[in-house]
């Protein structure tokens, strides 16, 4: 039996599809807080971004404490596959939330028989749920989703919402078919916000502008700031979430730079967008004008006055140059 809304090779699988992809990269962009490796057999994590270059293999109880906080969040980045044992299970305590968990596999994920699982899995490759197993979050796959006999329930942010629900004994389907959440979170996108696009710039002497567009998606938190950051170098400035623009001083001239923006809710932190084309400072006409403490906003507007003062100085030479001749 499935509860909800089916979508398969339409706009929402292919928005749920951009959503899953964004989550990925954001989680995979989270600073690491811990490594780890081998089996998690009788393991216990505390809150934050646990990584491992290694298989993740889990054959009996691993425990995730919440250490009395409901608003923790896990992050595990496993950069290989992720298999569990029969009748294991991911157990959460002191506050832990299966929607503050989360699970970022490069390669396939697959849970064993009359296992239990929780948090949502973010995998390229495909998940497959092992016999009569049970997942408290969602599975969601750039590749398939094979169910068997399985109970999939979520715990959504930010309102009332319905996912898959039963699965059905070795159906198969693609991460579009996941259902819907509620309070405007999106399939994939929970807690991360979405990139921000159209990022763009101009160069000055000793400065740039960049400018962008805010994300579709803001994760179902509100965005509370963006933070852009320059490379080389690795400057950054940080603007509040009504701003779309940021100018960053002190940067060399001569020296081609690129820049990223980022975007921050109350949760989480966006994947980096696309870089800039490369800008490149310069000395110029207002050489030393913004270490002199002019806005580096009434530069331009300096440039075009001066432009004008270019041209109706011209203009006022080639009139005096005729009355002469007429003289």
């Amino acid at each position: 039996m499935v509860n909800g809304t089916i979508n398969n090779l339409n706009s929402a699988a292919a928005s749920a599809q951009t959503d899953r992809r964004s989550a990925y990269n954001a989680a995979a962009a989270r600073a690491t807080t811990h490594t780890f490796a081998g089996d998690n057999n009788g393991q216990v994590f505390a809150p934050g971004v646990h990584a491992t270059g290694s298989a993740f293999a889990l054959t009996g109880t691993m425990t995730l404490d919440g250490g009395g906080d409901s608003n923790a969040v896990f992050i595990f980045n496993i950069n290989a596959a992720l298999t569990t044992g029969a009748a294991s299970r991911v157990h959460l305590i002191n506050g832990a939330q299966s929607n503050r968990v989360f699970w970022r596999v490069s390669g396939a994920a697959t849970t064993g028989a009359d296992s239990s699982f929780s948090g949502t899995i973010l995998a390229e490759g495909a998940i497959t749920m092992g016999a009569r197993s049970s997942l408290n979050g969602r599975a969601l796959s750039g590749g398939t989703v094979t169910l068997a006999d399985n109970d999939v329930r979520t715990t959504p942010t930010g309102g009332t919402g319905t996912t898959g629900g039963t699965g059905t004994t070795g159906g198969t389907g693609t991460t579009g078919g996941t259902g819907t959440t509620g309070g405007g979170v999106t399939a994939a996108g929970m807690l991360f916000p979405g990139a921000p696009t159209g990022v763009a710039g101009t160069a000055g002497d000793g400065f740039a502008v960049v400018s962008w567009a805010p994300p579709v998606n803001d994760g179902g938190s509100p965005l509370t700031e963006y933070t852009v950051t320059s490379s080389p170098g690795g400057f950054t400035t940080t603007t509040a979430a009504g701003e779309t623009q940021a100018a960053m001083f002190g940067l060399a001239n001569g020296v081609p730079y690129t820049f990223r923006v980022v975007a921050h809710n109350a949760e989480m932190t966006s994947a980096p967008s696309e870089a800039t084309s490369p800008l490149t400072p310069f000395a110029g006409l207002l050489a030393g004008a913004a270490g002199e403490g002019i806005a580096w906003w009434l530069i331009p507007l300096a440039v075009t006055l001066a432009s004008a003062l270019v041209a109706l100085f011209s203009v006022l030479a080639m009139r005096r140059s005729r009355e002469n001749s007429a003289a």
